[in-house]
């Protein structure tokens, strides 16, 4: 998935400043950018299937031979474990969808880290290997609303609910996207949608509630959040919206 009007060429350069903008935003060292450009390169070569300069790419960072590198990689190095599945993929000896697994868990463990535009990125390449599987589109669009892609989170989250229609948690998120972007009529729909078919779903009360209170629609909003504090939503975040109505 490419940015609009860009090049998948220019759209990997973009993904690669934006890295390091981010990492010395945050006060990391020049090395530490350079080392997470590099890994967005090879990323970016391991979506397109160019692995023999991917694992050259990622080679300083996980110096020595494919023996030193599965070591590494046993022990949680990202850029060792891309080189070797990189090297597993090269052999042919697992199906593509095992395949995206071992890319999507390295992107799960980047997100964790907070490491969101790598995760991205690998998102990416495990979608490339194995398209029909939801949890990538889906896991793609929750690191695309980290990075506040609210827009590319919805079109990723369509994807997974072409999959699979009834995926609860793309549905929410979708409705979450929709709210943030302003679509307040289009999320209520699909937020009714999940409360008619879980009518014990708090988190669906309460972010029905918080779009009414955007709304200005105060009198249902309370209704939503009395229903949202039944099932365990954290009070203060059902405050938090009930002064938000208060005050306008």
């Amino acid at each position: 998935m490419h940015a609009q009007g860009l090049s998948p060429h220019l759209h990997a350069r973009a993904i690669i400043v934006m890295a390091c903008l981010v990492a010395t935003g945050a006060g990391a060292s020049k090395s530490q950018g350079a080392d997470e450009a590099l890994l967005l390169n090879a990323a970016e070569q391991l979506r397109t299937r160019d692995l023999s300069a991917a694992r050259a790419t990622l080679h300083p960072l996980c110096p020595g031979d494919l023996d030193d590198a599965a070591a590494a990689a046993k022990k949680g190095s990202i850029p060792c474990r891309l080189i070797v599945i990189a090297e597993t993929e090269t052999r042919g000896t697992r199906t593509p969808d095992k395949i995206s697994l071992l890319y999507w868990n390295v992107a799960d463990d980047a997100r964790k880290e907070e490491r969101f535009v790598l995760a991205r990125a690998l998102f990416n390449v495990a979608i490339e290997r194995y398209p029909e599987e939801p949890e990538n589109w889906y896991s793609l669009g929750i690191v695309e609303r980290d990075l506040g892609r609210f827009a590319d989170s919805r079109q990723s989250l369509g994807h997974v609910l072409e999959l699979r229609p009834s995926h609860r948690d793309a549905l929410y998120w979708t409705a979450t996207d929709l709210m943030d972007e302003g679509k307040f009529d289009e999320s209520v729909e699909i937020l009714d949608q999940l409360i008619a078919s879980d009518a014990k779903d708090g988190r669906s009360w309460y972010r029905r509630g918080q779009v009414r209170v955007k709304q200005g629609k105060c009198a249902e909003a309370a209704a939503d959040l009395e229903k949202a504090h039944a099932f365990k939503v954290d009070p203060k975040m059902i405050k938090q919206q009930l002064k938000s109505c208060a005050q306008q």
